[in-house]
């Protein structure tokens, strides 16, 4: 499989690239097969909450003019 379709289950969660916590799963299936292609696991409110605190806290070194990056 060509490099840039892996990871695709993976979530941006507070600066990380990760599986959600939730118990729960998506699935994403070919329109025209009906065949799965991957399953993504969804995020808790608590990956919510972190991920917000995460980019208040980007939000703030931004306009600060800071240049480190977060994640």
């Amino acid at each position: 499989m060509s490099e840039c379709y892996q990871n695709l289950h993976l979530q941006l969660l507070a600066g990380e690239w990760r599986e959600g916590s939730g118990e729960e799963s998506r699935s994403v299936t070919n329109p025209y097969s009906g065949e799965t292609l991957l399953s993504i696991r969804s995020a808790t409110s608590s990956d919510l909450d972190a991920t917000y605190q995460k980019a208040a806290q980007a939000q703030v070194a931004w306009a600060d003019g800071a240049t480190t990056r977060f994640w």
